[in-house]
């Protein structure tokens, strides 16, 4: 069994194309993501992935 730390896109995408091998994600956070998501605060729509990925 591969352990997989964080449900972040890495851990997502690794998940993926481990297809039916056997694998466990461990993730800190109450959402999956990391640094790719949407939320929502104060009636705005806030996404954090367009301003992490394109940081020099």
């Amino acid at each position: 069994m591969d352990v997989i730390i964080g449900a972040d896109i890495t851990g997502l995408s690794y998940a993926m194309f481990a297809g039916n091998m056997d694998y466990r994600i461990l993730e800190n956070d109450n959402s999956i993501g990391g640094y790719c998501r949407t939320t929502k605060r104060n009636g705005f729509v806030w996404d954090y992935s367009g301003h992490f990925f394109h940081f020099q």
